[in-house]
Parts: C-alpha cells; sequence; structure tokens
C-alpha cells in the first residue's frame, strides 16, 4: 500500500511539473498571415458545382479550382453575344451604303442632304457596334478561356446557345502556392462547399506563398525585442500542436491608424519549408490567430 501511494505521489508530481512548464511559456497569442497572398475571386453569380482541392492543398497555376453554374450568365452571354453579331451586321451594311454614296456624291449624282444622311447612319452603327463589343469584352473577362468576336458569325450562335457551354464557368488557379479558404467565422453558412450559392466578385479562395509570414504581435511583448535570426515556432491556438516553424529577418513597427501610442509590432519570419507540410495548414486562413514562442539554441 505505501508503495502504490509513493507512486500516485510520483506521477502526480510529473503531471505537475509538466503543467507548470506548459504555463511558464505558453507562448504569446498573435496574428500570422502569409506575407504573399492573392485572392480568387467568384466571377459571376451561381451556384458552386464542385471544389477540386481541400483547404493547404499545394496547387500550380492553371489548376481548376471549382466550376460555378450561372444561368444568369449564360442568358446575359449570349445576349451580349446576339446584339454584338446584328451591330456588327448593321455596321457593315451602313458603312457599305456610306461608301456607295460617297462615290455617287462625287460624281455629283447623290444630293448633300443624301450624303450626310448615310454618314450620319455610319456614325451611329459604329457607335453601336463599339458599345456591343465593349458590354462583350466585360462579360468575356469572367470567362477562363477567352473568344474572338471577330471570329464569330451568326450560323454559329445557335450551336453555342445550345451547347450551354457559358452555363457552368471554370475557374482556374492564377498563380501557385498553398489553397487556403476564407474564414467561415464559425458559422456553418459561410463555408464554402458544393450547392452553395456565391455572388459575383465574392472572395472564394486565397492562394498563398508560404516562404514567408508575418507575425503582428500585441504591443510591447517580448517577443517582439527578439534579434533578427532567432527562431521562432507557431502552435495551433486550439491544439497546441506545431504548425511551422522559422526564423525572424526583419521587424516592423507599424502604428494603428496613425496613433504612436497604440504600436503594432510586426516580424518577417522565413519558414523552415521542412517544417510543416500543406496538411498543417488545412485550417488556416490568410489570418490566423495563434501562439508564437522563441526557439532556444
Amino acid at each position: 500500500m505505501k508503495i502504490i501511494k509513493n507512486l500516485f505521489l510520483l506521477f502526480s508530481l510529473f503531471f505537475m511539473t509538466q503543467i507548470l512548464a506548459g504555463q511558464k511559456n505558453p507562448g504569446i497569442q498573435a496574428i500570422v498571415y502569409p506575407r504573399h497572398y492573392i485572392e480568387v475571386f467568384a466571377p459571376v453569380t451561381g451556384v458552386v458545382e464542385y471544389l477540386n482541392f481541400l483547404p493547404g492543398t499545394s496547387i500550380e497555376a492553371g489548376e481548376s479550382l471549382t466550376s460555378v453554374f450561372s444561368l444568369g450568365f449564360h442568358k446575359d452571354f449570349t445576349t451580349a453575344l446576339m446584339s454584338y453579331l446584328y451591330a456588327k451586321k448593321q455596321l457593315s451594311h451602313c458603312e457599305e451604303e456610306f461608301n456607295r454614296f460617297d462615290k455617287l456624291f462625287k460624281d455629283k449624282l447623290a444630293s448633300s442632304s443624301e450624303y450626310a444622311s448615310r454618314r450620319l447612319d455610319m456614325i451611329k452603327a459604329q457607335h453601336q457596334y463599339f458599345s456591343a463589343k465593349i458590354q462583350l469584352s466585360y462579360l468575356q473577362d469572367r470567362l477562363p478561356q477567352q473568344i474572338e468576336p471577330d471570329n464569330i458569325e451568326a450560323s454559329d450562335l445557335d450551336a453555342i446557345i445550345k451547347d450551354k457551354k457559358y452555363l457552368h464557368i471554370n475557374i482556374l488557379a492564377t498563380a501557385s502556392g498553398i489553397l487556403l479558404y476564407p474564414s467561415a467565422k464559425n458559422k456553418l453558412s459561410d463555408l464554402l462547399t458544393v450547392g452553395k450559392l456565391v455572388k459575383e466578385f465574392q472572395t472564394l479562395f486565397y492562394i498563398a506563398d508560404f516562404s514567408q509570414i508575418v507575425v503582428s504581435l500585441p504591443a510591447n511583448q517580448s517577443l517582439s525585442k527578439l534579434p533578427v535570426g532567432s527562431d521562432i515556432l507557431v502552435k495551433n491556438l486550439a491544439t497546441s500542436e506545431a504548425v511551422l516553424k522559422g526564423t525572424i529577418v526583419e521587424h516592423l513597427v507599424l502604428s494603428n491608424h496613425g496613433n504612436s501610442s497604440h504600436l503594432s509590432p510586426r516580424m518577417i519570419v522565413s519558414v523552415d519549408q521542412t517544417s510543416f507540410s500543406p496538411e498543417n495548414l488545412k485550417n488556416f486562413h490568410p489570418e490566423f490567430i495563434v501562439n508564437v514562442l522563441p526557439i532556444n539554441k
């Protein structure tokens, strides 16, 4: 019985030591984000059809990230295409008429009023043509693959509409890096999922370069006084698992809203690429609250 009691005391002492050690250096809460990242927007309003990659996945530029089904865009695009083709045909007709009356006018076989009327018709047709082309180009910018309007004839229109190609807008990665999802802000309705309605210009993804991160610290923290060359460890705030580690390469001090009494120390950290895998970043968002602590060499 005495032996069991002594063992219990030894185990209690061991666990108390571990707790005190954790309390001695729990780290400092900080906001961490990649120094360089880009946003990927929804080019149209529609419904997410599929998601090809999980957050934290390493992707290459040009890979398909998702597709958005948009009946509204299909209608707008085909209408703009029809307007463009009609304006193109009208312009061609008006130019032919003007050139014919220009010759007649020079040969004094047409009056100045007839000549002026045909010239005005051509100017109006030019205006309608360029307006239609601008509108079509505006919608074309939402497509991953551009079409050349001047190569489309009226005979192609039926096939384009029946094909329903522009119902499904494929969204490609515009850079290589780690794919991150926007923060759901603790609301399930904010999660990006298949079947979700997204709005035009809504942020769908971030593509981040994790070669360097920015660590934004609370004011007057000792961690901000670590010299360049010091190593730090970034831990998940919820699980205390190590996310990545790196080396401080630069210190920045930025004032909040121009108030010099509230300084926000920030560190640029070069990330040790062997210290993490994309799997570590599956719950990472562009700005993430973590625990940061120095690594004693």
